[in-house]
């Protein structure tokens, strides 16, 4: 078959759709539950991050980006909370493209790769082994 034109635009709609849907589900389920249905996507809101951070299909908004990845780590162990924990580790310890968030913010840095190597992270966990 033909392969279809690149939709950034589109893509992001529905990495943004896949986070909003699967945390509306979990809320849901939860209060069935009788819990707090603080669920979902950790894989949606690691791509929706990603997303932001580069400016892929919307504008660039490096604060969103972060508080994308952060709702993503909140939902570790899940998928896609090991990149974002690693992408945050990225972005605050000051070097690389990660580094235009702030140096202000690098001791959490070891926070969030230490979080990723935690969850099994290949890259989180060779950083660490070379650090120490």
């Amino acid at each position: 078959g033909m392969p279809l034109p690149r939709d950034e635009a589109k893509a992001f709609a529905c990495f943004e759709r896949a986070a909003q849907t699967a945390t509306q589900a979990g809320a849901q389920a939860g209060a069935q539950a009788g819990g707090g249905g603080s669920c979902g996507s950790a894989l949606g809101h690691f791509n929706v991050g990603f997303a932001l951070f580069h400016g892929v299909g919307v504008a660039r908004d490096e604060a969103a980006a972060v508080a994308a990845w952060r709702a993503a780590c909140a939902l570790a162990p899940g998928d896609g909370a090991e990149e974002a924990a690693f992408s945050l580790w990225e972005a605050f310890r000051g070097g690389g493209e990660g580094g235009r968030v702030g140096s202000a913010k690098r001791d959490k840095a070891e926070r969030w790769l230490r979080l990723s190597a935690e969850l099994g992270f290949a890259p989180a966990i060779e950083e660490l082994q070379a650090k120490y």
